[in-house]
């Protein structure tokens, strides 16, 4: 008898356990949370144009060393070389996004200043003497190339935040000549300057937004500043602009921009006329409105990895 409800016992936990174990099998089970990487593909390719006025708040330049024949002049373009004027000013440039976060740019500057005075005074440049009443024709040629890549760390709807490295290539014509022909101190370089990149942009709206940017180096090594002598060189391009967007392919802009920079030492080219040494700082300013076309671009895909 016993053994009879032992079995019956026994045959009961059984039966329960087998409800309890088939009623745990029909609940979902949880997966396992797993990260997946998504990787945004796409490109958008655009065209900028900038036309404004350039303005000059400080430039000054000189040409040779002094010695036992000659001192030469600092020279101040605004005071005595017809820079305190306002001149045209453009900026174009191509820029290629893939994967929403790398941007390659490809900037051309045209930079060229030309004035003509009669100077008050007389003035050294390298080892040519330009006497008081000289009619001087002046040309500053510092037109610039940039190669530049960007990386954006924070890339959302209301914020950008990126930098990267910028590959600067300088054109630099420099001409001291008067009216006549008669005398011409004439400079020409060709030259590479790296700098680092920094871009930020606010988006209040889908359609109006606040941008900065900023190119700049300060180097006073050889090699980092483009030259195998000890030159100090720097340079620094920085901007603040408002962009409002007038189409899904169209944007317009207004800038404000401050062009900065120069060198200071001794080049290799010395000889008989020149002993090689410059030093030339400037300080420019432009206003500018500016249309970016974005005439090529793909949507972006999410793939998962």
């Amino acid at each position: 008898m016993k053994s009879s409800i032992a079995f019956l016992l026994l045959v009961f936990i059984s039966f329960q356990t087998a409800l309890s174990q088939q009623a745990d099998n029909k609940k979902p089970k949880k997966q396992k949370s797993t990260k997946t990487r998504v990787k945004e593909k796409g490109y958008k390719l655009n065209a900028t144009i900038e036309l404004g006025f350039l303005g000059v708040f400080d430039h000054k330049i000189q040409f040779g060393l002094p010695n036992n024949n000659y001192s030469p002049t600092y020279f101040d373009y605004v005071k005595d070389g017809g820079q305190d004027n306002l001149f045209f000013n453009t900026r174009l440039s191509l820029e290629f996004e893939f994967h929403r976060r790398n941007v390659f740019t490809l900037l051309y500057q045209p930079l060229k200043l030309q004035t003509q005075v009669r100077l008050n005074q007389s003035i050294q440049i390298d080892n040519v003497l330009f006497a008081a009443g000289t009619n001087l024709k002046l040309n500053y040629g510092f037109p610039f190339y940039r190669l530049s890549y960007l990386r954006y760390f924070v890339k959302n709807n209301k914020l950008s935040l990126g930098g990267g490295l910028s590959l600067q290539i300088r054109n630099a014509d420099i001409r001291f000549e008067s009216a006549d022909g008669a005398l011409l101190v004439a400079s020409r370089d060709v030259g590479f300057v790296p700098a680092l990149k920094f871009r930020m942009a606010y988006h209040y709206t889908p359609f109006i937004s606040t941008e900065i940017e900023a190119d700049g180096i300060y180097a006073p090594i050889r090699g980092l500043n483009g030259s195998d002598n000890d030159v100090i060189g720097s340079i620094l391009d920085v901007s603040i602009r408002q962009n409002f967007q007038l189409a899904p392919a169209l944007k317009a802009y207004l800038t404000f921009r401050y062009l900065g920079g120069g060198a200071q030492g001794q080049s290799d080219d010395v000889s008989e006329i020149t002993d090689g040494y410059s030093k030339n700082w400037l300080h420019f300013y432009a206003l500018s409105v500016g249309f970016t076309y974005q005439f090529a671009w793909k949507a972006p895909s999410k793939s998962v990895e």
